[in-house]
């Protein structure tokens, strides 16, 4: 790789990162965590799971 980059390329490797990587202190600035959401979401997934193994048996 080349030691010496061009302005635009920097410039264009710099929107990059900050497209695909996620901002420092940015989950604060969102929503709150949901728990209780999680929690039900959780259990669906569960009973789904146990009644698909117990249709297999």
């Amino acid at each position: 790789m080349r030691a010496n980059l061009t302005q635009k390329e920097v410039m264009t490797m710099k929107k990059f990162r900050k497209l695909l990587l996620p901002a420092q202190g940015r989950r604060s600035s969102r929503r709150k965590f949901n728990e209780t959401l999680l929690e039900k979401q959780r259990e669906d997934v569960f009973i789904l799971m146990h009644q698909q193994i117990g249709g297999t048996r």
